[in-house]
């Protein structure tokens, strides 16, 4: 309990020192005039393709899902998707919504295990797909990029890279069951295979992978359009959409930092990398606004949720 709160704690410090660095650097009146002359028109239509967006995650995690459960339906798939969305809003990071989702998914079905490790395997591929987006940003524009952005991509590229090798080895059940206490090999064992018949299946991993790029890619464009809303015109014709392939994954990288579901990090993250092209303010005007993107998305998700446990009752009784 001592060492939850504690986490909190540092949490809670580490988001508030870099909110603390990044609005002490900005002229909130000149944000707020940033806000209210964006294009509203481009906005709205941002917003509701990120809606849509949503669609395309739940066709990566339903694809992941068929390899154990033939039987699930996408619709149903893509409403349990928005339940995890909604419950990001609430908890501290993103493995909160996924709780949710594993949860609603396989409360009433066997082999619930199995089917769990889908949702953690999903999580894996969309890391996945981000940090192969950071190592091309790193190759062709390490001159643009921060030495301390490198070695973040590179630990975690290690680190992902590293959790391959154990899927595709196959004696590492061998050896965990050697080295690991009898009371706890059975489980870890088989949550490896479990893993492993999904990371296994190279065309499921192959379709969801280029789901999970093409879902990340519209978003890096979105954010682009963003921009476009928010800044001049003579300003905005002379930034390139390359940068946002370089910096936005990036910045998504860095979210591992610890902090309160990103927030700190992702704002010190857009600060640093957008300042040089569109200035402070609109630098944080657009990590305000792909940060209400993101609450749009969980509040759909929270009438999904709703509409959802009202049919739940309503078949109980």
């Amino acid at each position: 309990m001592k060492k939850n709160l504690l986490n909190i704690f540092i949490k809670i410090i580490i988001s508030g020192l870099f909110l603390f660095i990044v609005f002490r650097e900005i002229n909130i009146h000149l944000l707020f005039e940033v806000l209210k002359n964006s294009s509203k028109s481009i906005l709205i239509s941002v917003i509701l393709l990120n809606i849509l967006l949503t669609f395309l995650l739940a066709l990566r995690w339903h694809t992941i899902i068929k390899i154990s459960d033939k039987k699930s339906r996408y619709f149903y798939i893509w409403k349990i998707t928005m339940i995890g969305l909604f419950f990001n809003l609430f908890l501290p990071t993103g493995s909160g919504g996924d709780i949710a989702r594993i949860y609603y998914f396989v409360k009433k079905k066997e082999e619930k295990l199995k089917l769990g490790i889908s949702v953690f395997f999903d999580r894996f591929i969309g890391s996945c797909s981000v940090i192969i987006m950071g190592v091309i940003a790193v190759i062709f524009f390490r001159k643009h990029i921060s030495p301390e952005a490198i070695y973040a991509i590179i630990i975690i590229f290690i680190v992902l890279l590293i959790g391959w090798l154990v899927i595709i080895w196959n004696e590492f059940a061998r050896i965990i069951g050697k080295i690991l206490p009898f009371k706890i090999k059975n489980k870890v064992v088989t949550f490896y295979y479990y893993l492993r018949d999904y990371g296994m299946n190279g065309k499921s991993v192959s379709y969801a992978s280029s789901v999970s790029i093409l879902v990340q890619g519209i978003s890096i464009i979105l954010q682009y359009f963003i921009v476009k809303a928010i800044v001049p015109y003579y300003v905005f014709m002379h930034i390139s959409m390359n940068i946002f392939f370089i910096f936005v994954p990036l910045i998504w990288t860095l979210q591992i930092i610890p902090s309160i579901g990103g927030l700190g990090v992702r704002e010190i993250s857009y600060f640093f990398f957008f300042t040089p092209y569109i200035g402070k303010e609109h630098a944080i005007a657009l990590d305000l606004i792909v940060f209400f993107m993101t609450i749009t998305q969980s509040l759909v998700g929270g009438i999904v949720f709703l509409i959802h446990k009202e049919q739940a009752d309503r078949k109980q009784h």
